[in-house]
Formats: C-alpha cells, structure tokens, sequence
C-alpha cells in the first residue's frame, strides 16, 4: 500500500480521468500566481497519468526554478534565450499560449463573478467584459493571468524593466533600493510598461500623494521618469501634472540639554543591559558625528589614522564616503559600538519606542534631532557653517574641495569636536 502512494503522488481520480494535483513552493506562489497546480492529464489509463504527471511536474520545477532565478514576471521572449521551458512561450507560439490564458482568464472571471453577485443582467460579451475587468483589478488571481497573458505576447513588466535600468543605472545601492520599492509599487498596479496611459499614470501618482510627503512623491516621480528615459518613453508621463502631498513634512527639533540628561540617565537605568548600552552607545556618537541612523550603525574606524569612515552606501545621496575624525576619549566607545553594534532600522526601532516609554511623543523629536542639536551647539559656537557641513555631512556651496575632503581636510576638524561638551555633560552615565 505505501509503495502505490508514492507511484501515484499528486494524482487525483475524478470522474473516471487522471488530474495532477501539486501545491506549489511558497517562495513562487507569488510569481506563479496560484497556491495549487490542478490539471486534466487527459486519460483514464494509470500508467499513461504517471508519465504525462512527471513530465509535467518537471517542466513546473523547471518554471519555478526559473522564477526563484529571475524574481517577478519577465518577458518571456527574453528568457526563452536563457531557459528551455520559456521557448514554447516565445514569439512563434505567443498568440496560441495568449488564447489559452483568454479563454482562462474568461472562465475564472465568469465563475468569480457568479460567486459574488457581479453580473448585473444576462451573461453577455458586454457583461462579461466589465466582470473580467474588475476581476483582474480586484483579485490576485486575475492579476496573474492577465500578467502572463501580457509576458506571452512579449510585454514587459515594471519589475523586469526596473532591474534591468538599476543595474546599469549607477545610482547608489541605497537610492537603488528606494527606486526598487517605487517601481515595484507600479508594477502590482499595471500589467506592463506599454499598459499605461498618461491619464492612468497621473490618476494612479495623485492617489499616492494622499499617503506620502512631498520628498516622498518626488522621489517615486524621479524612480519612474527615469525607468521611463531608459525605456526611450516621455517622462513627462510621470511628472507633468500637479500633485499635493497628502503628508506634511516634519520640522525635526533639538534635543534640550535636560531632555538629552533624562535620555542618558533612563538608558542607564534600563534592566535590559544590551538594550541600555546600545542606546548610549548610539546617542553619543550620534552627538559628535551629527551620523543618522544608518551611518551610526555603518560607521567603520580607521584606528591607525584616529578616523572615522561611514561608507557611501551608508551615507545619504553621497557618491563618496564620509571620514571624520575623533576625539581620544570617544575611541573606546567606538571600538565598543563596531564589536556589536545594531543595523539603522533597530536602531531607529529601539530608540523611538525608547523615547515614546519617556513620554517623549513628538514626531519632531526623533533619533535624527541629535543631527540638528550637533549642529545647534557648532553654531552656538561660532563655527563656520561651512566647517559645520563639513562635520554634520552636508552639502555647502562654500565646500569648493569636495563633498567631504580627504584625510588632512578631516584631521582638521578635531579641534572642533575637542569642544564638543557632550562628554563632560553625560559621560557619567557611561
């Protein structure tokens, strides 16, 4: 009995006839766009069913296999150069896999629509038209098949055409990865890059602004105008209209330096000894480096020449790396943070749930105020603002030498951390 089983796994009787049944991998659910495989083998014969059951279950490990490989919908006449399974979806066959998937994608919205009450009068190519429409707008099933339905005749998809621009694009891997979220955005909205309309490009921008802040909609403009410059299409597609942020852009404020005393002191005072000493770690180098989240937890020290570097993939919208150096009793401390320090995100996390426990509320005061009350304390100090920039990691007019000088140009700044009171103020909770 275990022996017949295992010869007739994932086949099902019905009615007589052989189906294939086989769950599919769930890291490919998403890009095969179905849970289940259930499938006709078209004969009543046992022995038949198990040949065309395995020759069928290897050309669906060889799809997924393929999509593990290639990530979201591509257009299959390009992978069918790479892959064997894709040739049958190229050209020469593209109108014939095309019509199967109408007629399935006609089948599917006709039995969803029934199910929910979608058809408003008699079935008819009118109705069914409006109902196939909405299924594929409303469902993920429908978006499947009308994605593949567009990848068989060659059309190409957001996520396909973005990795290909991204990859030769030169842009940092940080705004890489921002640009990649904007474009895969998209890309669960329209089926492929040749579906959009510049009415359905503006209605689709404006709806977005709703959730996002002005720096927000500009930057998933620039993601897809500049897909769009790549694709040889007008970018004006994206941009050429007015959109109102649906989220006001927050201020960020100083830290006090009472407000900054309850900040050390409670983080002393945590029971949780990691979380205690992360917090301290990161606020006073943060104080001295004016460094954001990221650049905190992908600073680098350079012992031998008393720097520190934060890489450019750390720091924000750079194309060179930030060096700055540090006074003597802050190498320790350092040392201490880079031997087990947190990445940006846990770091932002454990801070703002820190301070929220203090009952400090407001969204103007976050981990990213240390960077603003640095560069309060310089200029109550009567550094020069471009010396400032330097330090803080701004960009200044006045900075004629590059964007963070070299070795000599940062060993220069010492003496201006050197007057730094942070230490003096909260070291004792060190």
């Amino acid at each position: 009995m275990p022996r017949r089983r295992v010869v007739n796994e994932h086949l099902k009787k019905r009615g007589g006839v052989y189906w294939l049944r086989k769950r599919v991998p769930s890291d490919v659910v998403t890009e095969f766009g179905f849970s289940w495989v259930e499938e006709s083998l078209g004969t009543r014969d046992v022995v038949a069913a198990r040949v065309k059951r395995d020759q069928r279950l290897r050309e669906l490990e060889e799809n997924w296999s393929a999509l593990r490989r290639q990530g979201n919908v591509e257009t299959l006449q390009g992978l069918a150069e790479r892959h064997e399974w894709e040739k049958r979806y190229a050209p020469n066959d593209g109108w014939l896999v095309s019509d199967q998937l109408w007629e399935e994608l006609d089948l599917a919205a006709e039995r969803w629509g029934k199910q929910n009450g979608h058809f408003t009068g008699s079935l008819n190519p009118n109705e069914l038209s409006r109902v196939r429409a909405k299924f594929v707008r409303e469902t993920k099933e429908g978006k499947a098949l009308d994605r593949r339905m567009a990848a068989s005749q060659g059309e190409l998809t957001f996520a396909a055409a973005g990795e290909r621009w991204l990859k030769h694009s030169g842009l940092s891997l940080r705004t890489q990865r921002e640009y990649r979220r904007y474009i895969g955005m998209a890309d669960e909205a329209f089926t492929s890059v040749e579906r959009v309309e510049p009415k359905s490009a503006r209605e689709w921008v404006q709806e977005h602004a709703k959730g996002y802040s002005r720096k927000s909609i500009e930057n998933l403009q620039n993601a897809l105008s500049g897909l769009w410059r790549h694709l040889g299409k007008n970018p004006k597609v994206w941009r050429d209209f007015r959109v109102d942020a649906g989220v006001i852009r927050v201020d960020r404020q100083i830290w006090t330096r009472e407000e900054m005393h309850t900040l050390f002191k409670e983080a002393a005072e945590l029971p949780t000894k990691t979380l205690s000493r992360r917090l301290q770690l990161a606020m006073i180098i943060a104080l001295y480096t004016g460094a954001r989240a990221r650049e905190v937890a992908g600073l680098e020290l350079l012992q031998t020449d008393g720097l520190i570097l934060i890489p450019k993939e750390a720091a924000k919208g750079q194309k060179r790396a930030r060096m700055l150096p540090y006074i003597a009793p802050m190498r320790p401390l350092l040392e201490e943070w880079v031997a087990k320090r947190w990445n940006g995100n846990t770091l932002t996390n454990r801070f703002s749930g820190f301070k929220k426990q203090l009952g400090f509320t407001s969204r103007g005061k976050v981990f990213h105020s240390f960077r603003h009350t640095l560069l309060s304390q310089l200029h109550e100090a009567g550094v020069q603002e471009a010396t400032a920039a330097l330090i803080a990691g701004h960009k200044h007019q006045g900075i004629t030498y590059g964007v963070y000088g070299d070795k000599v140009q940062a060993e220069a700044l010492l003496p201006h951390l050197e007057e730094l009171p942070w230490l003096d103020l909260y070291g004792r909770y060190l």
